[in-house]
């Protein structure tokens, strides 16, 4: 199947900007994890350090940035919509 060069750069982008995306998402759960971690002092009457599993909470908060960014994707696609038919 032939691919003209625009949709070759197309491709290109769409995986450009999902890693893109998924870097960011990456880079805001790690620094909520650390951000706790050396502040932990000033959260302890809201979070219980002896329960809570980092690597559960880096789950969860990426999950939640990964939420977060493709709503947003999808909201801005509503505005801009594709003119092709």
């Amino acid at each position: 199947m032939k691919h003209s060069s625009l949709d070759k750069l197309a491709g290109m982008c769409v995986f450009f900007t999902f890693f893109i995306q998924i870097g960011l998402c990456l880079f805001a759960a790690i620094y909520h994890v650390i951000y706790l971690t050396v502040m932990k002092d000033s959260f302890k009457t809201w979070i219980d350090y002896n329960s809570l599993n980092m690597l559960l909470l880096f789950a969860v908060r990426f999950g939640n940035w990964i939420l977060i960014f493709g709503l947003a994707n999808k909201k801005l696609r509503a505005h801009f919509p594709s003119s092709d038919t």
